[in-house]
C-alpha cells in the first residue's frame, strides 16, 4: 500500500493538535486581557478606550474560535482524503488480483521418512521419467470494464 494515506493521517493529526493548541492558548491567556471597569478613569475617553478594548478582545476570541474551527475542518477533510485514497488503492488491488489471479503454489508433498541407520537405503532411479510438456495457462476471463484490452475482447480491425 502507498505511504500517502499514512502521511495524510499524520498531517490531519497535526491539524487537530494545532486546533487544540490554539484553543488552549487562547483560553489560558484570555483572562489577561480583562480590564477592570475603572482602569481608564471616569473620562469619556477612558470609557471609549475600555469599550474599544472589549470589542478587540471579543473580535480576537471570535477569530481564535474560527481559526480552531478551520483547522478542525481541515483535519476532517484530510482524513476523508486519506480514506478515499486508501479505499481506491485497495479496490485497485482487488481488481488487479481478480483480473489476473496468481497461480496456486505447488504442494511440498509429504515429509520424507527417515532411513533406519542399519537398514538398506533406497537408491535414486537411474532413468527418471521424462517430464511432461507444460500445458499453456488459459486466458483470464474478463471481469469488468476496468480490464486491459486483449485480443478476445477487442478484435483487430481489418
Amino acid at each position: 500500500m502507498a505511504k500517502v494515506p499514512e502521511n495524510l493521517c499524520d498531517l490531519a493529526a497535526d491539524c487537530l493538535s494545532a486546533a487544540q493548541d490554539v484553543t488552549d492558548a487562547w483560553s489560558r491567556e484570555q483572562t489577561t486581557f480583562a480590564v477592570p471597569p475603572g482602569a481608564a478613569g471616569n473620562t469619556s475617553s477612558g470609557v471609549s478606550l475600555l469599550n474599544a478594548h472589549t470589542g478587540v478582545t471579543e473580535s480576537a476570541a471570535l477569530f481564535m474560535g474560527r481559526l480552531s474551527g478551520v483547522l478542525e475542518q481541515d483535519m476532517d477533510d484530510i482524513y476523508g482524503c486519506a480514506f478515499t485514497w486508501s479505499s481506491a488503492d485497495e479496490e485497485a488491488a482487488r481488481n488487479a488480483e481478480s483480473s489476473y489471479p496468481l497461480p496456486p503454489e505447488p504442494s511440498p508433498g509429504p515429509s520424507p521418512e527417515p532411513f533406519p541407520e542399519d537398514g538398506p537405503h533406497p537408491q535414486p532411479d537411474p532413468q527418471p521419467d521424462p517430464r511432461p510438456d507444460p500445458q499453456p495457462e488459459p486466458e483470464p476471463k474478463p471481469t469488468g470494464p476496468s480490464e486491459l484490452p486483449t485480443p478476445a475482447n477487442h478484435p483487430r480491425r481489418s
